[in-house]
């Protein structure tokens, strides 16, 4: 222990030209428990290969998160006087925060403009293989026809600023097909960007996603820019293995001076368990057994809608709307807990969404209304003056609110909600710097679970203070305050479903030391507890506590520019599910995985990355998960035996 604490002192005072920057990917994802897989997707494929800052177009600027669209002008204008000699010229003539030019080092390139004569010419190509051992029962008792392995292939070629192309396949654990998902698209785009045609599978993101957005939403960050990257990216081709919430058929959209002008036309199947009548859509793209395959793509959407929109430099003013109708009418659903749950055939939405922006501040929002009548609105100030950022956002969601491709800012889909968030930023010297959120919000109608409206708070608070360029240290502290249903018994000893009050709170640690360029030592403490309090009288609930505790030790190596070495081992214990705890873990790119832990068990993985010149990498992941005392896992046809789970995964990159 001695030893340990000696090198650590060391590392603080020696100060070597070590900055130790954690990933981006990292930061982002470790704060939510919402996926966002295509901006995870977005931040690798610039990280694979950078663009030019100098000549990148303004959709690749988009796809870093921290950049806001006044930022992104600021860019694209002061190139146009004169090219970026270096990050240092960019952060004078930008303005932008030390910390966030140092993540862009890593995702873009400064070099000189070059005129080229040709259209660059990019293929990539995806192949990636995964699997999970022991077999589970579905396989063993040949429920599940297919193998265990999951498939998933893809291809993109891109023709300078002009034409994309991409192909997926892919296929899960027990389905027979090899190319059960399918999907593929082209995109087309005139010389400025002038008009732009996608033809196949593709998604449409408008205003701040209350009518149109694809199936990734963002949620609460630690980064106010970060929080809500609601840049209308529009038409954009679909090549994600999300089987939903992607249309099927073609997409136009032109600009003219200040106006731009959408419209789309689609007809999509889905999978859904029906009769006479469309009792539920199926959203998890699982086909392994003969109940599932039935319900495979057996209902037609038809959508159609557009979009139209007036941009200056300060302000941008739109309207969206859409149409769909289903072939088969969709059911009623549940009357008491699915109160206002959409049915009949046909349903639309139209919305209509500003944004005023200056160079500090930035004020937008958006208000949409569906066929049955409900509401959403959501608007949100930004506001940026160095070394302070903060926004807040209001978001007020009706009940009977019905949009199948909304997806709002909050905890749940855009429907059912009320609330203000506030977060904020503060650098309070060249060493520390302290974010926060808090968010308050309540749901003025029952949900599926809990039979009466509630009220909830959640708010977190970290600071992080960086010893010297090799060393920095992150505390947190979290507080979620909400209620949840609980069978209370009365004096007479018969059982009500009723309320109770919870609060869950967590305290985090992050250790990162980095004794020179190409090592990264990474240590976490988290501990996490849950108090629900006693309610006497009429019905009687007893106190309820539990504990939860994870800590993890990590070592990311670098050798030779060549290989990479990520290995982590994990301890976790907690009462219940109830007590999980969440933990990101790095992947093979694309993946995104942020899973729970509970109970009492250990997780240890190995991610080792081979990168061959700049066209090729590939990447093995092999991990254990040991859950003590514990005969099986899962339940049903997916249920695994044994206290022990290995997962192995290896992905191939060819980039040319």
């Amino acid at each position: 222990m001695k030893l340990y604490i000696r090198i650590i002192f060391l590392i603080l005072i020696a100060s070597p030209a070590v900055y130790t920057q954690i990933p981006l990917e990292e930061t982002l994802f470790e704060n939510t428990e919402k996926s966002d897989a295509e901006t995870l997707e977005s931040l690798q494929r610039l990280r694979s290969k950078p663009p030019n800052i100098n000549s990148a177009t303004s959709e690749q600027l988009t796809l870093f998160p921290l950049f806001t669209d006044p930022q992104i002008r600021t860019i694209m204008s002061e190139r146009k006087i004169k090219c970026f000699k270096g990050w240092q010229d960019f952060q004078i003539r930008t303005n932008l925060d030390h910390e966030i030019v140092q993540w862009l080092n890593h995702y873009f390139a400064i070099e000189p403009k070059k005129q080229a004569c040709l259209p660059a010419v990019q293929l990539e190509c995806r192949e990636r293989i995964q699997s999970k051992f022991p077999k589970a029962v579905g396989f063993q008792s040949g429920s599940y026809q297919g193998n265990t392995l999951k498939y998933y292939q893809r291809a993109r070629i891109t023709i300078g600023n002009y034409i994309e192309s991409g192909l997926l396949f892919e296929k899960d654990p027990g389905e027979k097909s090899w190319n059960d998902h399918q999907i593929g698209y082209i995109s087309i785009n005139t010389a400025e960007n002038r008009a732009k045609i996608v033809i196949g599978h593709y998604r449409i993101q408008t205003g701040m996603g209350l009518v149109l957005w694809g199936p990734y939403g963002t949620g609460k960050s630690l980064s106010p820019a970060a929080t809500i990257p609601r840049k209308g990216k529009t038409i954009r081709g679909y090549l994600y293995a999300d089987e939903n919430q992607f249309f099927t058929g073609a997409a136009l959209e032109m600009k003219y001076r200040q106006w731009t002008a959408l419209t789309f036309y689609s007809d999509t199947r889905k999978d859904a368990h029906q009769d006479s009548l469309i009792r539920s859509f199926t959203v998890s793209g699982l086909h392994r057994t003969e109940s599932e395959r039935s319900k495979n793509k057996n209902a037609h959407e038809k959508c159609m809608g557009g979009r139209i929109a007036f941009e200056t430099e300060i302000m941008t003013l739109g309207c969206t709307g859409w149409r769909c109708y289903y072939s088969t009418p969709l059911a009623q659903p549940d009357p008491i807990r699915q109160t206002f749950g959409f049915f009949g055939r046909t349903n639309h939405v139209v919305g209509f969404d500003w944004s005023l922006h200056f160079k500090e501040f930035r004020f937008q929002g958006e208000t949409a209304r569906s066929q049955s009548g409900g509401y959403a609105w959501m608007a949100y100030l930004l506001w940026i003056i160095k070394p302070v950022q903060w926004m807040i956002l209001y978001r007020n969601f009706s009940p009977d609110f019905q949009n199948p491709y909304a997806q709002g800012f909050g905890y749940g889909k855009a429907d059912n909600e009320q609330g203000f968030y506030l977060s904020g930023r503060i650098k309070c010297s060249r060493r520390l710097s302290v974010s926060l959120y808090m968010d308050l919000y309540r749901t003025p109608w029952r949900t599926y679970l809990l039979h009466m409206p509630e009220t909830k708070s959640d708010f977190l608070i970290q600071g992080e203070y960086r010893f010297s360029s090799a060393c920095r240290l992150s505390a947190r502290i979290k507080r979620i305050a909400e209620s949840i249903a609980v069978d209370g018994r009365t004096n007479s000893g018969r059982v009500l479903d009723t309320i109770q009050d919870q609060q869950r709170q967590q305290i985090r640690m992050d250790l990162w030391i980095s004794p020179k360029s190409s090592l990264r030592l990474r240590s976490r403490l988290e501990l996490l507890r849950i108090n629900r309090p006693e309610i006497t009288g009429e019905i009687l609930i007893h106190p309820f506590i539990e504990n939860g505790f994870l800590c993890f030790q990590e070592i990311r190596y670098r050798m030779q520019k060549k290989w990479t070495f990520h290995i982590r081992w994990a301890s976790f214990a907690t009462d219940s599910y109830d007590s999980r705890i969440y933990m990101f873990e790095n992947d093979v790119p694309g993946i995104l995985n942020n899973r729970p832990y509970y109970k009492k068990g250990t997780r240890w993985y190995a991610l080792i990355q081979y990168h061959w010149k700049q066209w090729m990498q590939l990447s093995v992941k092999y991990g254990l998960l040991y859950q003590d005392g514990e005969t099986s896992w899962g339940s049903g046809l997916d249920e695994i035996p044994g206290d022990i789970i290995k997962d192995l995964g290896i992905q191939i990159d060819i980039r040319l």
